[in-house]
């Protein structure tokens, strides 16, 4: 007996094939019914010789051994039927195994899409380069802003006169200038924030400590050279003075931190600089960039335009003194009755500075016209809008506006072009943040 299926050998008792599992009728099948006789159309070949050679069978051509014989059994061994037929599954075995699996394959199927994304992510990250940069940024603003915070609670400078008059004196940075400290928390508060969105990736934030670090440098240099103009007046008072006196002056620890904060802060913007590119955003319309570009200009020279009588060449000598200077020589004399002529001017200078760097920061933000420009003008201007705020409340005893207000000011409320400066930039400012990130508003709204 033989399967009619497969041709395996069966017994007359059995009910299914023992290879492939067929029904079986228990009807005696004939060997030529399974295997025809050759027709003279189709020659009759020796079967082609299988890969493994200790499995080939020789067979003469033209010749088949009876069915049932051990010659036969050697020729058509049921194993190598098996083995055939287990590993290689027919179109119905195939069929089976796709229903069973369907949710392997889906999840297979839904794998790709995966795999794709993540490697288009890949392919769209920043440069390697733009790590290492943006994480010495980083580093960079955690450490001016710790040095400059520290200076803002430490004495800045300190004397001590004995002899006619006696007297001992220790000033920070708030007897300089009461919104100083303040100020200079703002300014760490800016660096360290944008620092941080700037190491994820965003351009703003390395606009925004770009320009943060500008203005700390300007306001830092402002502080320290009025520093060094107060003892020069002290100096030159006393040695003026008919008063038999002994005077020691100390540049203190505060007065050297906040000229490292400085230092530091111009090197953070020349980090920011280095980091700007291209960020792929649209430009901000060239009329807004235009009219923050004239609030701007109208800022700077709003604290050099003379009041009182003054000229405009005071703001390159110290006769009328300007801002802390001013304060100070007015103390003496009340304090003392000194009187004494002009100190060395080049100290004062240094207010010239803040003005200088505020106008680059500005230019270079409304000129890039980009989400980086943003960050950089927000930062350049978020010192010098607090002292504005505060000298235009009075509020505390010494609340100058930035660079010390303008020659022949009296108070410390600025005068009427500062103001307006000051309030175009900061409206300048909204409408660019606004039209900066309207962009992608409107495509998280369609998504």
């Amino acid at each position: 007996m033989f399967c009619p299926s497969c041709g395996v050998a069966t017994e007359p008792q059995q009910r299914f094939c023992n290879a492939c599992g067929t029904a079986l009728s228990n009807a005696p099948v004939s060997p030529g019914a399974m295997f025809p006789p050759p027709t003279t159309d189709v020659p009759t070949t020796a079967p082609t010789p299988t890969p493994n050679a200790e499995a080939a069978i020789a067979v003469p051509a033209g010749e088949i051994p009876p069915v049932g014989s051990p010659e036969f059994d050697e020729m058509f061994d049921t194993r190598r039927f098996q083995v055939v037929e287990q590993t290689t599954p027919t179109q119905e075995q195939l069929g089976v195994a796709w229903e069973a699996g369907a949710a392997d394959f889906a999840d297979t199927t839904d794998a790709v899409p995966r795999i794709t994304e993540e490697a288009s992510f890949v392919a769209a990250a920043p440069p390697p380069r733009e790590v290492p940069l943006r994480a010495t940024m980083l580093l960079l603003a955690i450490a001016t802003a710790s040095i400059a915070v520290t200076s803002a609670f430490l004495t800045n400078f300190r004397y001590r006169v004995s002899g006619d008059v006696n007297a001992s004196v220790r000033v920070g940075l708030n007897g300089i200038s009461t919104n100083a400290r303040v100020g200079t928390i703002i300014a760490a508060v800016l660096l360290i924030a944008g620092a941080a969105i700037g190491m994820s990736g965003r351009r703003f934030g390395t606009g925004l400590a770009g320009g943060a670090g500008l203005a700390l440098a300007g306001f830092m240099a402002w502080l320290v050279g009025d520093t060094w103009s107060v003892i020069d007046t002290l100096k030159q008072g006393f040695r003026e003075s008919s008063l038999t006196y002994t005077l020691s002056t100390t540049l203190d620890v505060g007065f050297w931190m906040a000229a490292a904060a400085a230092v530091l802060g111009g090197v953070v913007f020349a980090v920011a600089l280095a980091g700007a590119g291209d960020d792929g955003e649209p430009s901000l319309h060239p009329a807004v960039g235009a009219f923050g570009l004239i609030g701007g200009l109208v800022l700077v020279i709003g604290p050099m335009l003379p009041t009182k009588g003054a000229t405009f060449a005071d703001n390159f000598t110290s006769d009328r003194g300007l801002g802390p200077a001013r304060f100070w020589k007015g103390r003496l004399f009340l304090e003392f009755g000194i009187t004494h002529d002009a100190v060395p001017p080049i100290t004062t200078w240094l207010r010239l500075l803040v003005l200088v760097l505020l106008l680059i920061g500005i230019y270079l933000g409304f000129i890039a016209g980009s989400k980086w420009g943003v960050g950089m003008v927000l930062g350049a201007v978020g010192i010098g809008v607090w002292q504005w705020v505060t000298a235009m409340l009075e509020a505390g005893d010494l609340p100058w506006v930035f660079a010390g207000g303008s020659p022949g000011q009296e108070g410390f409320t600025p005068n009427v072009a500062t103001s307006v400066g000051v309030a175009i930039v900061v409206v300048t400012l909204v409408v660019a943040v606004v039209m900066a990130y309207r962009p992608r508003r409107n495509a998280a709204a369609t998504s």
